[in-house]
């Protein structure tokens, strides 16, 4: 019995041996290390525990595995977990066991997880039963200033038990929409304020305050003032006037700030009255750590003195006087980022000192022990630590900065006036007696514009547009705006959201039913009622795509203008609305990941392996660098508000000179509280209107469904030519949307026969993990067809739909399959147990980004009318392309078809699709070579005979425009075009009067540029 038990025990350890034996490397389980500790194991490949907080995953679907980031606040380590779609998200913290190994492809160590699972909080506690509160806090939205995110602070306040928070960042409140959404999820109070320069006109110089908003009225004048220091620009920083501060004080709170103020001023410079004078301006007196201390100007022992006296001086005017951090980072040990921060954002122009404090965020019981420091008692260090700052926040207000509903400007009857519109221009199309499928999308769009006030966007875009026609530019759409029927017949959107059908003037009106095909892909019949020819439209669209399931979402309206008419828009909407009203959209400009890992590769030097390279770079990865502008939105304030009800307004990168006035707000931010329009430029509309006016063909009235102008799409045949040796299949060369290498080689693979595939494709095109590494090896398999596959949203709730799910649970699995979301375990059990296929679902889950099938449409429908005047007006339609696309043009390649032939070689591999400059070398060096193979060539500049900036038509020809000279830019060759009308009477006289250099004009000479015109006059030049 007794050796029974000894054989048990044995296979028992046994078993454990084996269970911890892999790979050839005995592991020993160690007790559970903090990652820096952990790191010490890095060679060993010992069986080790350790926790972190995760601060970046990495989930590849090339690789088998998950690569997760983990700090301890200190040092950081990469896990890889062998696993997917794991439960954890960013802050998380977890224990992972497991082994150290090196890693080829990070070429450095990454730890390999045998088991993990969530972990207790390992970061320090504010154990204090009586919670201090920050209200000196910089948040990364501090321009190049500090390095606390939000969501972190909010997480570890939240754990300390904090109830209350300010940010006060420098000269900017852009932290506001995002603080406040955040502080709800974690339940902090949010304190609104920010630390501002101001300029004391007797003193000639620059101090700090800190203000803090008690109520609505204060946040209104805190943007007022905000907007005024933007306008009143030293050297691009924002500066307020010490009398607006006055003017603007109700509902705030003015605190001293750090010791950048004006009693230190008036305290070094011992000039006691104006001393105390100023004390009684502040509603608060802020004095902050001795360690934060960041002025050489004065000792620490110095400063202790300062604010001992500043306290004393402040009690007698019965001032309150509180305890303040300065926050630049929540760790202590962040201070080594934060000195990255600074190091990384140094030009030649603007030297960043190191500051030797510690600006971190401190625990209660951490600010109480600095207040000792300062006064020498506790009861008075927690007076001013704790309640006297607690006394201030509870008198602070719960504010709502934004509404979350849309505040747009208001037309007489705007309801009724697209109601009537709406119906005018159906019965236009459809006839009087309109058909029940029609009436119904029309009364379901109709009723929750209206409902929820989003008449004025219809109205408004369709004003817009119109204005562009009557100038003679077409207008595309794009975005979900095609999913619209009202769009549609307001003619907003080209894009027909109904089923197939076919449909005559005469009101017959005929519904397909095939879920495979569009409105233009039709067989041509004959009306019965009339005996016309009918017309056919349709592409099956959701109106659910465009306002979300109960058509509460806000319009989000998308217009493509012409590049040459963008501006022309643009001040339309200024003209109409006022300046004051219409303000361009504003943009944050922060430091992206890949300047975050340069910045933090080149701090860390020698000693920084790649985990903690990249915990830098993360810290420092969103820090403001500066503001900028939306390149096509502009953000409409209503006649009965100004901006400061919502935001305040800058200059875009704070650059006074070019004037353009944006919100100060990121345009996101204020997307459900004001209108957005955007106008976009885009190449599309440009072409159409210039191959108009070359042709005389109007686009407006292009047949749809021409067999070989869609043939061009998946084949050179049209064209009558070969393009083998560029390694070109298909005609698409120069039309907008499927130019590129990317589009060529989906339109190669899928083979489009209708203008449905063709809008299939594009969408496959634009999503993100949809076909490559998900559909297209199901269709090479042929496990499925091309037309069975996830091309687009729409195709999801319809799908879904069919297989005889809820619609609104439809539509939110499409929701965030869209998005890249994660669908939930109830969510995949629902679609198996209705049947939805194995590899659908899997298809699903591989998604991160889908394109809406309206926009897929509008993007073809514009595609397919250029390449209509590729194929019937082929000298024209390169005549556009180069003029309007080639804004890279090498002379000397054109003209030598060797040199030609070699740069395309060197550019076919297409890994430099980032960069642009050679991408667009490629497209027009491809194009230019398959206009020769048809016969027509280019000639060279001629003084008397070239344009400006167009390929001018000269029989089979097309002439070279002055611009595409080599550095003569276009002010030169405006001044060619302007001297030309006079008459060049000798190479001397052109000289003198373009003041085009000699070396410019020696190069010239080469190119024939001046024929026979002499070096010199015989006539003197006067």
């Amino acid at each position: 019995m007794l050796n029974y038990f000894f054989l048990l025990k044995f296979l028992y350890f046994s078993c454990i041996i084996i269970h911890k034996y892999k790979g050839g490397v005995f592991m020993k389980k160690d007790k559970i290390l903090s990652v820096k500790k952990a790191l010490k194991y890095r060679l060993t490949k010992q069986y080790i525990s350790l926790y972190g907080k995760i601060f970046l995953i990495d989930e590849d679907d090339k690789k088998d595995y998950t690569q997760v980031f983990i700090t301890d606040n200190e040092d950081a380590v990469i896990l890889k977990i062998f696993e997917k779609n794991l439960p954890y998200k960013k802050y998380d913290i977890i224990k992972a066991e497991g082994y150290f190994e090196f890693d080829d492809i990070n070429g450095d160590y990454s730890f390999s997880v045998i088991a993990h699972k969530e972990y207790f909080n390992f970061e320090k506690k504010d154990s204090s039963i009586e919670k201090r509160v920050e209200l000196h806090l910089h948040s990364k939205l501090s321009e190049q200033d500090s390095i606390v995110d939000i969501e972190e602070l909010l997480k570890t306040l939240k754990y300390w038990g904090h109830t209350h928070v300010a940010i006060t960042d420098h000269e900017s409140v852009q932290n506001i929409p995002v603080f406040w959404n955040l502080s709800k999820r974690y339940d902090i109070k949010p304190v609104f304020g920010a630390e501002l320069t101001v300029f004391e006109p007797f003193l000639n110089d620059f101090f700090h305050i800190t203000v803090l908003v008690k109520n609505k009225s204060g946040l209104k004048n805190l943007y007022k003032i905000i907007s005024k220091s933007h306008m009143n620009l030293n050297d691009r920083n924002p500066v307020i006037n010490a009398q607006d501060i006055e003017k603007y004080r109700e509902g705030m709170y003015i605190g001293s700030a750090c010791t950048k103020n004006i009693l230190m001023y008036f305290y070094l410079k011992q000039e006691e009255e104006m001393f105390l004078k100023k004390v009684k301006f502040f509603d608060y007196i802020e004095i902050q750590p001795l360690d934060a201390k960041e002025d050489d100007r004065v000792t620490k022992e110095k400063l202790k003195e300062f604010y001992l006296k500043i306290t004393e001086a402040a009690e007698n005017e019965n001032i309150p006087v509180i305890l303040t951090g300065n926050v630049h980072y929540i760790y202590e040990k962040d201070k080594e980022i934060h000195n990255a921060l600074q190091k990384g954002t140094e030009t030649l122009k603007k030297f960043n000192k190191i500051y030797n404090s510690k600006r971190y965020l401190k625990t209660t019981e951490e600010m109480i022990q600095s207040g000792i420091e300062i006064f020498g008692k506790r009861g008075k260090a927690k007076k001013i630590a704790v309640r006297n700052v607690k006394k201030l926040v509870d008198s602070i207000e719960n504010i709502s900065p934004l509404d979350n509903k849309l505040h747009a400007p208001k037309i007489k009857d705007e309801n009724l006036k697209l109601r009537n519109l709406a119906y005018q221009k159906a019965k236009k199309i459809y006839g009087e007696n309109l058909h029940p499928i029609i009436e119904d999308r029309i009364e379901k769009e109709l009723n929750p514009i209206i409902q929820n006030g989003y008449a004025i966007i219809f109205l408004l875009a369709r004003e817009m547009i119109l204005k562009s026609k009557e100038d003679g530019y077409p207008v595309g759409s794009r975005g979900s705006v095609g999913s619209s029927l009202i769009a549609f017949i307001l003619g907003i959107s080209e894009v027909n959201p109904l089923p197939p059908h076919y449909y005559c003037k005469c009101g017959y009106v005929d519904f397909v039913d095939n879920l495979n095909i569009c409105g233009f892909d039709l067989e041509r019949k004959k009306c019965p009622k009339c005996g016309k020819d009918l017309k056919s439209d349709g592409h099956n669209i959701r109106f659910e795509i465009f306002m979300g399931f109960e058509g509460k979402k806000i319009p989000d309206i998308d217009i493509n203008f012409s590049g040459e008419y963008q501006t022309k828009i643009h001040r339309y909407l200024e003209e109409k609305f006022g300046r004051e009203h219409c303000f361009k959209a504003g943009t944050i400009n922060t430091i992206a990941k890949r300047s975050a890992l340069k910045f933090s590769e080149k701090y860390l030097k020698k000693e920084g392996h790649i985990a903690k390279i990249f915990y830098y770079a993360e810290k420092l990865n969103g820090v403001k660098m500066t503001t900028g502008q939306h390149t096509s939105a502009m953000i409409i304030i209503p006649q009965e508000n100004e901006i400061n009800d919502f935001t305040p307004y800058q200059y875009s990168a704070n650059d006074k000179e070019k004037g353009i006035l944006t919100t100060h707000f990121d345009y996101e931010a204020l997307e459900n509280d004001l209108l957005k329009i955007d106008a976009l430029a885009h190449d599309a509309p440009t072409f159409l209107k210039k191959l108009k006016d070359l042709t005389g063909i109007n686009y407006e009235n292009l047949p749809m469904n021409d067999k070989d102008v869609l043939e061009l799409f998946s084949s050179l045949k049209p064209l009558k030519i070969n393009l083998d040796e560029i390694e070109v299949e298909i005609g698409t060369l120069g039309i907008p949307e499927v130019w590129t290498p990317f589009a060529h080689r989906m339109l190669s693979e899928t083979k489009p026969k209708s203008f449905y595939d063709l809008a299939r494709t594009s969408s496959l095109s634009h999503g993100t993990n949809i076909w490559f590494n998900n559909a297209r090896e199901l269709v090479l398999k042929k496990q499925v067809s091309v037309n069975q596959v996830v091309s687009c949203r729409d195709d999801i709730l319809l799908t879904l739909e069919h297989y005889g799910i809820e619609s609104k649970k439809a539509f939110n699995i499409m929701e965030k399959v869209r998005k890249g979301k994660k669908l939930t375990e109830e969510e995949l059990n629902l679609l198996t147990s209705k049947k939805v296929p194995k590899w659908y679902i899997e298809s699903l889950i591989k998604i991160k980004y889908l394109f809406p099938r309206s926009h897929a449409v509008a993007y073809m429908f514009m595609a397919y009318k250029i390449a209509f005047y590729k194929l019937y007006y082929r000298l024209e339609f390169y005549s556009v392309y180069f003029s309007v696309r080639a804004k890279i043009f090498d002379i000397d390649t054109i003209f030598n078809e060797e040199l030609m032939m070699k740069k395309i070689e060197e550019l076919s591999d297409i890994s430099y699709k980032h960069d642009f400059e050679k991408f667009l070398t490629y497209s027009v060096l491809r194009t230019a070579y398959e206009m020769k193979k048809q016969g027509y060539y280019f000639l060279p500049p001629d003084i008397y005979k070239s344009h400006i900036t167009d390929f001018v038509i000269e029989g089979k020809n097309l002439r070279i425009p002055l611009t595409k000279i080599p550095n003569i830019g276009i002010k030169g060759a405006e001044n060619i075009f302007k001297e030309r009308e006079k008459k060049f009477i000798s190479i001397e006289d052109f000289k003198k009067r373009t003041k085009i250099s000699k070396r410019i004009i020696e190069k010239l000479k080469t190119t024939g540029f001046f024929k026979n015109m002499p070096e010199k006059s015989q006539i003197p030049l006067f």
